[in-house]
């Protein structure tokens, strides 16, 4: 889904579509309410955003997204990285075990 803006009018993605035989719709401009699903992706986004304060958006961004696609949803019954993956995402906290830990300090 489109908003008819005119990158996504390119011969480039026009072929890919053809190819990978996905249809493609738009919706009209500035009329954010047609784009229900994304808008509220969006607003969860911006709210995680706004609460990593002490640093820049563009540096908070990627843990933001981490959290977004790994977190479970009610309404899908998982999490956007098991649509996607198959399998829940690693989370930095769980590439070593608490055991591996306490060995390493000893």
């Amino acid at each position: 889904m489109t908003d008819q803006g005119r990158q996504f009018e390119l011969q480039l993605l026009k072929h890919l579509g053809m190819f990978t035989r996905f249809k493609r719709s738009g919706t009209t401009s500035y009329h954010p309410c047609s784009n229900g699903m994304i808008e509220r992706v969006h607003r969860q986004l911006k709210a995680s955003l706004m609460c990593h304060t002490d640093s820049s958006w563009f540096e908070s961004l990627p843990v933001v997204l981490l959290g977004i696609r790994s977190v479970f949803k009610e309404d899908l019954q998982s999490s956007f990285a098991d649509l996607v993956y198959g399998k829940p995402l690693s989370l930095p906290g769980e590439f070593i075990s608490h055991r591996d830990a306490v060995n390493q300090r000893l």
